[in-house]
């Protein structure tokens, strides 16, 4: 009975589009900070994730660091955006229309209607991906070529465009 509630519960899972939030079995965003005021944003999403929306989930994050360390403004020096390819071992199963459970000679039969056997095989998947080397501002930057991004803006952009509720970005002190 376990073993269907777990079923049913990643199949329920795998068929949602990573939401925004921190990097977890669905995927989510993760960052870290490379030196004073500049960061490393990445966001990985699931199958159902459009690349777009993980380009802009990036952005996103790149604004909430921004406000979150006192800045105002920020540029993105390098991004890149694509598919990540993951391999994982995957058991092999088999229809066997048997219900119930037993364990005998590491075959497991169960309420799904199907059985496992030890033997695994290799499944690749990709998974849409976005990553940001941000440079932060305090004050509009003069004389920069790239691109400068009003971090709140881009917060309200965001959120308004995917209609998201986020806690208040609170500076640190």
């Amino acid at each position: 009975m376990r073993l269907l509630l777990l079923i049913t519960c990643l199949i329920a899972i795998s068929g949602c589009a990573t939401p925004y939030q921190k990097l977890g079995l669905r995927g989510g965003y993760s960052d870290r900070e490379v030196k004073e005021g500049v960061y490393l944003v990445n966001f990985e999403g699931n199958a159902s994730l459009k690349e777009k929306k993980a380009w802009d989930y990036a952005l996103l994050r790149s604004a909430e660091i921004a406000l979150t360390h006192g800045y105002q403004f920020f540029i993105i020096e390098e991004s890149e955006t694509g598919k990540l390819t993951r391999r994982y071992m995957r058991p092999s199963m088999n229809a066997t229309g048997v219900v119930g459970v037993t364990n005998t000679s590491n075959i497991y039969t169960g309420a799904y209607s199907g059985s496992y056997s030890p033997d695994s095989y290799v499944e690749t998947y990709e998974k849409p991906a976005a990553q940001m080397l941000i440079q932060c501002y305090h004050n509009f930057p003069d004389g920069i070529e790239s691109v400068v991004f009003n971090a709140k803006q881009v917060l309200g952009q965001m959120q308004e465009k995917y209609h998201l509720k986020l806690k208040p970005v609170t500076p640190l002190q």
